[in-house]
């Protein structure tokens, strides 16, 4: 569908001279593609420096933001509050080239690269979001990008801190979540396992990864083909995921409930509870809000498990 955007920016990026349409965008197209190339390149010299072979290394950064630009997508289209990739970009580089092949640095440079991933996309996702807000503002676009920037920036610094300061001085053990109970130990007992045992190409993944895609574009053929198709193609993607088992009756009572909204009052109906299902999310949020206030202030140091994500 986005075909001849992307053409266009692409061809304004390399070819610029002419009005590339974009002045109404957040980030101009030119700075937009440049800048992924810049960031992408830097991740695969980083990745090298650490240790890791080039073909490995690019081959990870692609499948990675593949996944990454995948997840933003699922979330952009259905409105999931919990969404991860079922593959990881360093599971899919040892599936495709085969420990075998790889050096004891790039297993070591894969194992320690997990301290940067998320399944669930990492910043993507909200930058959808924001690219979304942009569509809402009247004015200079590009005041929200810096201010996204900002945002991210000092998120990330405060997250950072207060995460070191809080591991430091009560231990990161008892932060009682999975990177830091097991997760910090499984990536390079794996990658020990693997080394131990190396195996070459994983011929049935790629097999299975093969048969998903034939039918994930074919099932984009048939939605984007016929207006009525009932099976949407992000429905083949997430299915096998800890959050989508979990999600999964409550996805289809919700299912049940806008169907019956649509079949006894229209979309007329639908928009006037929409405000009622979307302040149970936000009530949900300041709840949680809330009792980590009460914690803070009444149960310093020991606090109670409300939400874990």
């Amino acid at each position: 569908m986005a075909r001849r955007h992307f053409y266009a920016a692409f061809r304004s990026a390399f070819r610029g001279g002419q009005d590339a349409g974009d002045a109404d965008e957040m980030m101009g197209y030119r700075a937009a593609v440049w800048g992924m190339f810049i960031g992408l390149g830097y991740l695969v010299l980083w990745l090298h420096a650490a240790g890791m072979a080039y073909g490995a290394a690019i081959l990870c950064v692609l499948a990675t933001l593949v996944t990454y630009v995948g997840v933003a997508k699922i979330v952009a289209e259905t409105g999931l509050i919990y969404v991860r990739t079922p593959l990881s970009g360093q599971a899919f580089t040892m599936a495709t080239l085969g420990t075998r092949t790889l050096s004891g640095a790039t297993m070591t440079a894969l194992a320690f690269s997990y301290a940067l991933v998320s399944y669930r996309g990492l910043f993507m996702p909200g930058l959808v979001h924001g690219a979304r807000l942009a569509d809402f503002v009247r004015g200079n676009r590009r005041l929200l990008l810096w201010a996204v920037v900002f945002g991210l920036v000092l998120s990330a610094m405060v997250s950072l801190v207060l995460t070191l300061h809080l591991a430091y001085v009560h231990g990161a053990y008892h932060f009682d979540v999975w990177p830091y109970r097991s997760g910090n130990k499984a990536a390079f007992n794996a990658a020990v396992a693997k080394m131990k045992s190396p195996q070459g190409t994983d011929s049935i993944r790629l097999m299975l990864f093969g048969i998903g895609a034939a039918l994930m574009g074919l099932l984009s053929f048939l939605r984007y083909r016929f207006p009525r198709w009932p099976l949407h193609p992000i429905g083949l993607t997430i299915p096998g995921t800890n959050f989508t088992r979990e999600l999964a009756f409550s996805a289809f009572l919700v299912w049940a409930i806008k169907g019956l909204l649509l079949k006894g009052g229209g979309m007329v109906l639908y928009r006037q509870w929409q405000p009622f299902f979307i302040g149970l999310l936000v009530g949900y949020a300041l709840a949680v809000t809330l009792s980590f206030v009460v914690d803070m202030v009444w149960f310093p140091g020991q606090g109670h498990v409300v939400h874990v994500f």
